[in-house]
This record gives C-alpha cells, sequence and structure tokens, in this order.
C-alpha cells in the first residue's frame, strides 16, 4: 500500500539503523511498508482514511505515518523521536507508528503475547478509556491494521 502523500522511501540499510535506534526488530510487513512509503499522509483534502475501533465501536480517522531520518520539512514527525518521547509510556518492543488527528497514536506491539497494532486513546477522549485502560487492539497485524482501513471520498 502506497500512502496518498509519501515522505520518501528508506533503504535496507535505512532500516537496519532505525532498529537499532529503537532496539529491537520490526515485523518484516511494516519494513516493507517504510520501504515505499517511509511515512506520509493518510488523508488529503478529496477523502479522508479512518479505521474501525471495535472496543470503542468508533471509526478513528488516520492523520500521519511517521517516518524515518526526514527532510526537514517533516522532521518533527520523525519516529525515533516521537518514540524517544513517550518510550516511559509504552511497553517494551512496542513502536508508535501512526496519530490520529487529535494525537492519539496507534501502536505496532511486537511481542508476541501481545503482537497487534493498538489504537492509545492517549487523551482518554473516548469515555470507554480510564487511566491505563485507554489502550485497544485494532489488528492482529501491521498488514491486517492496513486492510482494515477505509477511504471515504469528501467531493
Amino acid at each position: 500500500m502506497n500512502l496518498p502523500e509519501r515522505f520518501g522511501t528508506c533503504t535496507i540499510e535505512d532500516l537496519d539503523k532505525l532498529e537499532s535506534d529503537i532496539g529491537f526488530e520490526l515485523p518484516e510487513d511494516y519494513r516493507s511498508f517504510l520501504q515505499n512509503n517511509n511515512g506520509g499522509k493518510f488523508s488529503l483534502f478529496k477523502f479522508y482514511a479512518s479505521i474501525y475501533i471495535p472496543a470503542l465501536d468508533q471509526k478513528v480517522m488516520l492523520d500521519v505515518s511517521y517516518g524515518y531520518e526526514l527532510s526537514e520539512e517533516h522532521q518533527f514527525l520523525d519516529i525515533v523521536q516521537i518514540n524517544d518521547e513517550f518510550k516511559e509510556d509504552v511497553p517494551e518492543n512496542t513502536l508508535i507508528f501512526t496519530r490520529d488527528p487529535g494525537g492519539n497514536m496507534f501502536l505496532l506491539v511486537t511481542q508476541a503475547e501481545n503482537e497487534g497494532v493498538y489504537y492509545w486513546d492517549s487523551s482518554d477522549f473516548f469515555d470507554t478509556s480510564e487511566g491505563d485502560a485507554n489502550a485497544f487492539k485494532v489488528a492482529d497485524s501491521f498488514t491486517d491494521f492496513l486492510n482494515k482501513i477505509e477511504y471515504e471520498d469528501l467531493r
């Protein structure tokens, strides 16, 4: 899948360096995504992207996917920077990789017992969110996450 607006691509060397920077290996499907996209925007003025969160019984819009070693224009969307900022708030071997327009984030958990993609309602926007109980499983894998994204035309 290619994002409507991509921030570039990653080489194998970039991905190896990213894994070294974050301290764990990324799933192959996510590595492949970064090779083709290296972050980008899900939604543009003509349409928007969303994903259904079963535990919330809500669709959540997708804003941007973070990238690695981005140009100066997009450096505030650097995946290492955002993960360093929140490293005390997420479990080990977990990568913050995408956010919604409100700043809540999507997590890629690589630990076998909890592996998958989760929506982290860090602002406790939804009534269901309470304290530490504010992360909700969205998909079993990154590929599953991509397959669940819905695009809606705004025209």
